[in-house]
């Protein structure tokens, strides 16, 4: 895939995340669900840019302070701290698919009550 392949793909994942993370703020529920696609949209953005600025694709980090470094971008403190507590709700993928299975879980026991 070339670079403008990558960036694109990477900024089509990011504007579905946001707007899924949207669909969630705006339904009152699962909010952390909400947050962690808010982290996931900007993670994706991020590589676009790393993409652009290194020509290379991007490192499997989760990790926005990484990749805005990565990025070269120049981040201030309230941006820092931002990015620092996004990091909190970024799951791998086991973590995720792990809990994915828990709410699985619970919503058929709670079918059957």
């Amino acid at each position: 895939m070339d670079n403008q392949k990558q960036i694109e793909y990477w900024q089509k994942g990011a504007s579905l995340d946001f707007q899924t993370a949207n669909d969630i703020f705006e339904s009152g529920k699962n909010l952390h669900f909400c947050l962690y696609m808010c982290h996931l949209s900007i993670e994706k953005l991020l590589k676009a840019v790393i993409v652009k600025v290194t020509g290379e694709f991007p490192p499997k980090s989760h990790n926005l302070l990484r990749l805005a470094e990565l990025a070269k971008l120049m981040l201030d403190e309230d941006l820092i701290k931002f990015y620092e507590e996004l990091n909190q709700f970024q799951l791998s993928d086991i973590q995720m698919k792990s809990l994915l299975c828990t709410l699985s879980l619970q919503r058929n026991l709670l079918e059957r009550n």
